[in-house]
């Protein structure tokens, strides 16, 4: 099978065929598989035959037996064990084989890329030497042509009709001076993107991105032509829409200097301390809405630039959870809510403080201790809000105690009423009030509310109100304490308070 090695030998003939014959037939067989790229040396196998009870090999790709194993074959040795040992053999010589065609074709490919790489080098050194000569012939050229226009009569003396001067001779030479460059760069560009066209096209490796190259630089030029046509009506277009963004503008801005000098309320909608951030946020929609009307009216644009900008646009909404756009953004949105106002006193997250300042990427609070403390606007949207001056009844402060079952509910109450009564800050109306909150196994737990409607004092309140109640209790004999008890009893006594 390998042409020069001998796998296996056959010294007998089998059912009437020489062994001459035989080894013919075999080797028939085998140079099919060996000339099919798709047989795996894996796929030689070994079975039995169910009518002569005879080993045979055979091939998946091959279309019946390779082989028989007879037991003049095998001599002394098991006909199976001789056709198992076969059939490793031709995977191990079928294995070379297929390295040895790789290598042969991995040759012969060798020594067609280093043809076509001679060859793509000569061409290169060519255009390489043609490229300063033809560079050179285009400038003597331009120039020659250039100093004809620039001497033309229209340049010394500018562009007239019917007497008027159209164009002053200055501002007409600096116009053809302006044109002529245009035509410089793109002659130049044409004769570089031919060079760049054709040197790639000279290597095997880089012939496809010659020719995506060129046709897309006959593309662009199709679409620069076709957009020079369509350049004039796109034009009025964009005038227009300028006209009534400019229109739209001065009227925006008039409402919001009338609004700031205080000529017009925009209360509700806009807050005072937002008309500032307000009106800039509407300018910039109101230019980013010109523009995207204008984008299709581009010349050499058309939709596709639109389709762009929404893309670019969803790019940067999708990115703005972290970045300052996403804090901005939330900012808009919570300049709208309004969940707080300069001044009130709130809770956002675990940080409570008066609202300093506010603006669209972030929210200022001082603390009770004085600390100034910066909160994004994107973490206030996210997180939970809790204002206490929002109410105008006021805001709830509570508080509890735990009291004994010994000591009358009524009592405790009115203590606590009391307290409330006496601290400075609390509202007498609302009236406050006394919930019992829990009744646990030895003592009861008694919850004070009253309303205040500083809550920028709120610690304050609370330590006079917890003053208070500590003095009214003390007054009247009754201890602040959350009583256990370990008794032995006889079940007769209870704990209940002396009725009244």
């Amino acid at each position: 099978m390998s042409g020069q090695v001998v796998i296996f030998s056959l010294k007998h003939g089998l059912g009437g065929v020489s062994v001459e014959e035989r080894a013919r037939l075999i080797n028939r067989r085998l140079a099919r598989i060996v000339a099919d790229p798709k047989a795996s040396p894996e796929d030689f196998e070994v079975g039995v035959d169910s009518v002569t009870g005879m080993p045979f090999v055979r091939h998946k790709r091959y279309q019946g037996i390779l082989f028989t194993i007879s037991a003049q074959d095998a001599g002394e040795r098991s006909p199976l064990s001789i056709a198992t040992e076969y059939a490793e053999r031709l995977r191990e010589a079928l294995k070379a084989v297929r390295l040895q065609q790789q290598r042969q074709a991995e040759r012969q490919r060798q020594r067609e890329l280093q043809r076509e790489y001679f060859r793509a080098i000569l061409l290169f050194a060519l255009y390489t030497l043609a490229l300063p000569v033809v560079w050179l012939g285009i400038r003597r050229a331009l120039r020659y042509v250039d100093s004809r226009l620039l001497a033309s009569p229209s340049c010394q003396q500018g562009v007239r009709w019917r007497g008027v001067e159209v164009l002053s001779a200055a501002r007409y030479s600096l116009l053809l001076t302006r044109l002529l460059l245009l035509e410089h760069l793109v002659i130049y560009g044409a004769l570089l993107a031919a060079y760049l066209q054709l040197s790639l096209a000279a290597f095997p490796h880089t012939k496809s991105q010659s020719n995506l190259l060129w046709r897309t630089v006959v593309q662009a030029i199709s679409q620069a032509g076709s957009a020079i046509l369509d350049a004039i009506p796109g034009l009025i277009n964009i005038v227009i829409i300028l006209v009534l963004a400019r229109l739209t503008l001065r009227a925006y801005e008039l409402l919001f200097e009338h609004a700031e000098a205080g000529h017009v309320s925009l209360e509700p909608y806009v807050p005072q301390e937002y008309l500032k951030p307000t009106r800039s946020l509407g300018k910039f929609i109101i230019i980013l809405v010109a523009l995207f009307f204008i984008a299709p009216n581009i010349p050499g644009a058309g939709s596709d630039f639109a389709k762009v900008v929404t893309v670019f646009l969803g790019v940067v909404v999708s990115f703005s959870s972290t970045t300052t756009v996403g804090n901005f953004l939330a900012g808009v949105v919570l300049a709208y809510m309004r969940p707080f106002r300069r001044g009130d006193r709130v809770k956002i997250g675990d940080i409570m403080g008066d609202v300093v300042d506010s603006s669209f990427l972030y929210t200022r609070l001082r603390t009770s201790k004085n600390e100034d403390v910066l909160i994004p606007s994107l973490q206030i949207l996210s997180g939970t809000v809790v204002n206490y001056s929002a109410a105008p009844e006021g805001v709830v402060l509570h508080t509890q105690v735990s009291i004994g079952y010994d000591t009358p509910r009524t009592q405790v109450e009115l203590l606590l009423l009391e307290a409330a009564k006496r601290t400075e800050g609390c509202e007498p109306q609302p009236p406050p009030f006394v919930l019992i909150r829990s009744l646990n196994d030895f003592y009861v737990t008694y919850e004070l509310n009253a309303y205040t409607r500083c809550p920028n004092q709120m610690l304050a309140i609370y330590s006079r109100l917890h003053e208070n109640i500590k003095d009214v209790f003390d007054s009247a004999g009754v201890e602040i304490m959350s009583p256990h008890y370990v008794a032995v009893r006889d079940g007769n006594r209870v704990t209940l308070p002396p009725q009244e």
